[in-house]
C-alpha cells in the first residue's frame, strides 16, 4: 500500500509538472499572437479623422505604403 501511495504521489508530481510546463507554453503563445495582433493595428502620426482609404480589409501591404488620408480636425 505504502508503495502504491508513492508511485501515486510521484504520478502526481509528474502530471503537475507537466501541467505547468503547458501553461508556460500557452502563455508564450498567447504573448506571440497578442503581439501579431498589435502589427495589425494602424495608428496615424497625426490627429484627425479617415478622410479616404485606399486599402481593402485583408488586404496584404509592405511597410510605408499609403494606404489611407487622415484629414487634420
Amino acid at each position: 500500500a505504502l508503495k502504491s501511495a508513492q508511485i501515486n504521489i510521484e504520478s502526481s508530481r509528474l502530471a503537475v509538472e507537466t501541467a505547468r510546463a503547458n501553461v508556460n507554453s500557452v502563455k508564450i503563445n498567447i504573448k506571440k499572437l497578442e503581439d501579431a495582433l498589435s502589427d495589425t493595428i494602424i495608428r496615424s502620426p497625426i490627429q484627425g479623422v479617415l478622410d479616404e482609404k485606399s486599402i481593402s480589409m485583408g488586404q496584404f501591404v509592405s511597410a510605408g505604403t499609403p494606404i489611407a488620408k487622415v484629414k487634420n480636425i
